[in-house]
């Protein structure tokens, strides 16, 4: 068994699954009504062990042990061993694309300093953070996931957890010496995204407690307070707005539907605008080329 800092110096997937092992055994075990010692009796292990895994702090845990534990609470279990895998630079479609540009030219023009698609994790595991910005004076650093849908929930979870824990050192790459961390999720605003949210809501609420008219306090205006430790961020974006740029989402109380049905939609927005922009430059070139004449 490992001592504490041991546990502290785990990467941020082994903590992950620490803390489901942890939460997975404790639950059933309160569940079923036991105490860990009869747990511990009925896995063959002392009480310590039971309470170190209920700790997250048996990182050293052998598979033996664990899988008795599992089989005398009845928790179903399965093994999978996949190849070593090192994730690439994801391909972004162009509405991800454009929505990053855009909440990154607005935290540039609020002062921060700004790093887009900064490489974290090293080893088995390897992420890339959409955004990575601090503001020099109130040294918060945020740590920015963009989505321009919503498709899997425990998958955003993980995501943007397991970035946060690995951005202060990323930070520390870039000279940046942050004095608190908030992980940001910016999510396209469109009614299909307004949709899901309501559906997982209270994940939503328990999960990213801040929301627009807060962060804009800590975002916008560059507060020197800090958000409270281990608080995450949710709000929309539109690119297309010239609004405060963070926005509420419906479950927040906005009335007003978003500018967009669905990520498709707003493609369909861009590109019919960028076709309106290139009409009218070239109307106003054949029309400069006849005043000429």
């Amino acid at each position: 068994m490992a001592d504490h800092r041991s546990v502290r110096s785990i990467d941020a997937p082994t903590r992950h699954l620490l803390d489901h092992i942890r939460s997975t055994i404790k639950g059933a075990r309160i569940n079923r009504r036991w105490s860990q010692r009869r747990l511990a009796q009925a896995a063959a292990c002392s009480q310590s062990t039971i309470a170190r895994i209920e700790r997250g702090a048996a990182p050293n845990l052998s598979l033996r042990t664990l899988l008795r534990v599992l089989r005398a609470l009845g928790i179903d279990h399965e093994l999978r061993l996949t190849p070593s895998r090192v994730e690439e630079p994801p391909i972004r479609d162009r509405a991800h694309a454009r929505c990053v540009a855009w909440v990154a030219r607005q935290l540039e023009r609020s002062g921060f300093r700004v790093a887009t698609e900064v490489e974290v994790g090293g080893g088995r595991w390897r992420g890339f953070i959409d955004i990575l910005a601090m503001h020099p004076t109130a040294r918060l650093l945020l740590v920015i996931e963009v989505k321009t849908e919503i498709d899997d929930v425990g998958a955003i979870d993980r995501q943007v957890g397991g970035y946060v824990e690995a951005a202060w050192p990323a930070a520390g790459v870039l000279g940046w010496r942050p004095r608190g961390t908030t992980g940001l999720l910016v999510l396209l605003a469109t009614r299909d995204t307004d949709r899901r949210l309501q559906e997982h809501r209270a994940y939503f609420d328990r999960a990213f407690a801040l929301r627009a008219r807060a962060l804009r306090g800590f975002v916008l205006e560059s507060s020197s307070d800090l958000p409270p430790r281990g608080a995450r961020g949710l709000a929309m974006v539109d690119p297309a707005s010239r609004r405060d740029w963070l926005l509420p989402t419906a479950i927040d109380g906005r009335r007003t539907p978003a500018r967009y049905v669905d990520r498709r939609d707003f493609l369909r927005a861009v590109r019919s605008s960028a076709g309106n922009s290139r009409a009218a430059s070239s109307g106003g070139s054949r029309q400069g080329a006849l005043d000429a004449a």
